[in-house]
């Protein structure tokens, strides 16, 4: 924020947040910045989160959760200066929404109206119990992820700012994804007590060679899919078993070993593998093959997300943090306090 330049500003400023804060006793809106004016409900909403936030955040958990710290500060003042922060965050982002000249379709404002009915008729009860009314609702958590993302758009988007061409995004899918296929098969089977029990080495060596063979045949020249279908035959299998996944391989959740057999398989080629409790077949798709993917609207737009989501959060949370002017309402804040959120919640349990 701004600094004041002299003592007197610096008293008179004191002087005018006393009287605002001893005076006013509205406590139902939370923000304002120019003509925009947020209901309480929607700094209660972002209290909710932070409590939550803080809840898997703090190391204790036969403690409750506001008798805890969170980077030596106490557990209510960090949830309180969150929620503060996510309030300034939506006023921001409604006010970049209007400074790009941005609008939601019909198609849009129906899409947004589903989303938060279908979120409200979960999670009305405990929204109205906190005093989060729908509209509050719907501008802390639907309208406002909704403006986030066409504001990426717009950024990043044809004829945006910062327009990722369709050759820089091709760049960044191939040398970055990966496009496979596999099948597996458990080596656990369950005893007379239903406890997973690992299979007899004789039992692994017979599944290793059968998977040797799917591999081999593919390599041969038949088609993933079609040996997949072998395998469901053999099995005796009511679904195909065959699945198909394009991903960071550094940034999965795939077992080192696969990780490393898929970097090293050539495209076309497949493997069979052991990792940990299971066998698989793993197939390397060429990933230039599906480039032409990315002409999709809805595909383009998925891994423009994944190439431009980071900076863009960044850039978004700096700015957030640097846009001034915004004016909390005290007497909500003191109102509607972590503890009121707890004291709900716990209602809500017992």
């Amino acid at each position: 924020m701004r600094k004041l330049k002299s003592a007197a500003a610096l008293l008179l400023a004191l002087v005018m947040l006393l009287s605002t804060t001893a005076c006013s006793g509205d406590t139902t809106w939370a923000a304002k910045y120019g003509d925009t004016t947020l209901p309480v409900g929607v700094y209660i909403y972002n209290v909710y989160n932070a409590y939550y936030q803080a809840y898997y955040q703090t190391s204790d958990s036969s403690t409750p959760v506001l008798e805890q710290q969170i980077n030596d500060q106490p557990t209510s003042d960090w949830i309180k200066e969150q929620a503060a922060e996510s309030v300034k965050g939506i006023l921001f982002t409604q006010q970049k929404f209007k400074d790009l000249g941005l609008s939601f379709t019909d198609e849009e404002l129906t899409q947004q109206q589903a989303t938060l009915n279908s979120n409200w008729a979960q999670a009305s009860t405990l929204m109205q119990n906190l005093g989060i009314a729908k509209e509050s609702f719907n501008i802390a958590f639907v309208q406002q992820q909704a403006m986030y993302q066409k504001i990426f758009e717009a950024i990043y988007g044809k004829g945006g700012e910062k327009e990722v061409s369709d050759e820089e995004l091709a760049n960044y899918y191939t040398e970055n994804y990966t496009h496979y296929g596999y099948f597996t098969k458990s080596l656990t089977t369950t005893d007379e007590d239903n406890q997973a029990v690992d299979l007899s080495d004789e039992e692994i060596a017979e599944i290793g060679a059968k998977f040797e063979e799917y591999a081999n045949a593919i390599n041969e020249g038949q088609s993933p899919e079609e040996v997949a279908q072998t395998y469901q035959n053999d099995e005796g299998l009511d679904t195909s078993p065959y699945q198909e996944s394009t991903q960071i391989l550094d940034d999965s959740s795939l077992s080192e070993d696969l990780i490393s057999a898929l970097k090293d398989l050539e495209a076309g080629k497949a493997q069979a593998i052991k990792s940990g409790t299971t066998y698989y077949v793993i197939y390397k798709y060429d990933i230039n093959d599906s480039v032409s993917d990315l002409q999709n609207e809805d595909t383009r737009a998925q891994y423009l997300a994944y190439m431009k989501g980071g900076e863009y959060d960044s850039t978004m949370a700096a700015d957030a943090e640097a846009f001034e002017g915004v004016q909390m309402n005290d007497a909500a804040v003191n109102k509607y306090t972590p503890e009121h959120v707890e004291k709900v919640l716990q209602g809500q349990r017992s």
